[in-house]
């Protein structure tokens, strides 16, 4: 069997799968005609064979084009890859002489030293577990001094790393939160039913009562920040350490067992005894180092014992306004111990005491948001807590929200 049987045994298979589709099939009427049927077949196979020179054609036509242009595809591809790793090379160049750039005029090698101005809203509580006093500002925000300073980025990560902070600002806070009572109160209309609506409401209020406490602290604390290390941008940051806290000033401090105190001073036929509640309220604020009239009244009852009109005169003598009483004390003299209402202004005075903060062991929280550089000027956006142990037991705590603006200076 040479090629040439094959070929044709390929042909009458392949006809034969071609013609006997529905479109090729011939009328059985037609195919009774032995001579018609055999000139059929014939130009059956004539077409098949047409077909498949055809397809042989283009088959021969397309490995032709193929190998006719391959090397040039091989050149060009060389070409277009040469080009690729030159462009890339030239991109990676470029980024890092960028980053060099970037870190040359950003970057810090040993630490910066950032001093500027901010504006802030602090605010201070000092508590023991039965005395509590709050102090704001009379002005939401305020400005202050700002100095910072910043070790070297110690990167772990392009978007990540940790660095050393410390940062130090001034505060003063001239303001006190107290019980909210009706502007228009006074000794005639003493604000009984106001004074229920009002404590029922547990609202209050910044007041000015002449107490002002200023000073600055200052913070040691390693921070995590989330941000490009060494570049310009936006950084976001927080961390925890140690602070220093200095203050000084005075402050109206609220008694919580005053109104107890007032309820302990009844005789056996059910009287206030007004003596033994300013000796026994004085003897207890005396004993948290608080400096208050009713001290100084408990100090002249041997010889004068308790006079109102003494007493008065101390109690004006501070300066008195309503905003300095305790509410509670009042409401308990006047309604459950039948005290007039003058006598009750002065008996629910408020303790002052005065402070002097200086603690090097507090400790500090600090979170922040960092800008990019504006004409040389560096703003962040940072809030901090600081929490110190005072004398007496009492406990301090200093909430600051700064804005700050101000010039790094590197190192």
């Amino acid at each position: 069997m040479n090629a040439l049987s094959l070929i044709k045994i390929f042909l009458r298979a392949y006809s034969k799968v071609v013609f006997d589709l529905p479109l090729w099939r011939i009328p059985k009427r037609i195919a009774s005609d032995k001579a018609l049927a055999q000139s059929m077949n014939r130009w059956r196979d004539r077409f098949v064979e047409i077909r498949l020179h055809v397809f042989s054609l283009k088959i021969g036509g397309l490995a032709f084009l193929f190998f006719l242009t391959y090397p040039l595809y091989s050149q060009e591809k060389d070409r277009w890859g040469e080009l690729i790793k030159e462009n890339t090379a030239v991109s990676l160049e470029e980024k890092q002489r960028q980053e060099d750039l970037e870190k040359e005029k950003y970057g810090t090698k040993y630490f910066s030293l950032n001093p500027g101005i901010s504006i802030s809203h602090t605010e201070a509580a000092i508590r023991r577990g039965d005395y509590v006093g709050l102090m704001t500002q009379s002005h939401y925000v305020k400005p202050n001094l700002f100095l910072e300073i910043k070790s070297r980025d110690f990167k772990i990560s392009d978007w990540f790393g940790f660095q050393f902070l410390n940062s130090t600002s001034t505060f003063e806070m001239d303001n006190q939160e107290v019980d909210s009572l009706p502007d228009n109160i006074t000794f005639n209309n003493f604000g009984l039913v106001n004074f229920i609506n009002t404590r029922l409401q547990n609202r209050t209020k910044r007041e000015d009562l002449g107490t002002d406490i200023k000073g600055f602290y200052s913070l040691l604390l390693p921070v995590i920040y989330l941000g490009k290390s060494n570049s310009d941008g936006f950084r976001l940051g927080v961390g925890g350490g140690i602070g220093y806290l200095e203050a000084n000033g005075d402050l109206y401090i609220k008694n919580r067992n005053q109104p107890f105190l007032a309820l302990s001073s009844v005789d056996s036929s059910g009287n206030f005894n007004t003596q033994e509640y300013v000796q026994n309220l004085g003897l207890y604020n005396y004993s948290a180092g608080l400096k208050d009239p009713l001290m100084l009244m408990n100090s002249l009852n041997n010889s004068t014992g308790y006079n109102q009109q003494t007493f008065a005169a101390i109690v004006l003598a501070d300066g008195y306004t309503s905003r300095k009483l305790d509410l509670l004390t009042f409401n308990q003299l006047v309604f459950n111990l039948g005290v007039d209402p003058y006598s009750a202004a002065f008996l629910s005075y408020k303790p002052k005491t005065k402070e002097h903060i200086s603690n090097r062991d507090a400790l500090a929280l600090n979170a922040f948001l960092e800008f990019p550089t504006i004409y040389g000027i560096k703003s962040k956006l940072s809030y901090t807590v600081i929490s110190a142990h005072i004398q007496n037991q009492f406990h301090a705590s200093l909430t600051n929200v700064t804005i700050s603006a101000f010039y790094p200076i590197q190192f």
